[in-house]
């Protein structure tokens, strides 16, 4: 389902119709923050003298003739910048958690890899002998 924003030239109508979708798709209580602000930044403050209007949106609690509905607007876009912040921050952690270790270890386990490729069983012999570690035949 495709939930539209009003626009400027939108009707009272129009404002019902999305608080009712989106109030089908996320509940009340995110329908309404989401109203809120959307109302914040786009409505029309003479809807709220139409009565219906007024009538429908104060039986989900909000009262769109108060200037406590921007205020609670307001309040609402902190608490969700402030959650998304934390959110980021916790995915960032979680991520890094896992990436870091595997991106250090990656090029290590490459250069064993290759280094056990070169190298043989003469060579290893050498490098003890050299070191006085095992008697080397000549």
């Amino acid at each position: 389902m495709e939930i539209i924003i009003p626009t400027g030239d939108a009707t009272g109508s129009d404002w019902i119709q999305f608080h009712k979708d989106l109030r089908g798709k996320f509940g009340k209580l995110n329908a309404n923050i989401i109203w809120l602000k959307a109302w914040e930044t786009r409505g029309d403050e003479t809807f709220t003298m139409d009565s219906d209007f007024n009538e429908y949106f104060a039986k989900y609690d909000i009262d769109v003739s108060n200037m406590a509905t921007s205020l609670i607007a307001s309040i609402s876009n902190i608490g969700n910048d402030l959650f998304g912040i934390v959110g980021t921050a916790a995915t960032v952690w979680k991520v890094g958690i896992i990436v870091i270790p595997v991106g250090l270890l990656i090029p290590i386990f490459i250069l064993l890899f290759r280094f056990s490729k070169s190298i043989t069983p003469t060579d290893i012999t050498n490098v003890l002998a050299a070191k006085g570690g095992i008697p080397v035949q000549l």
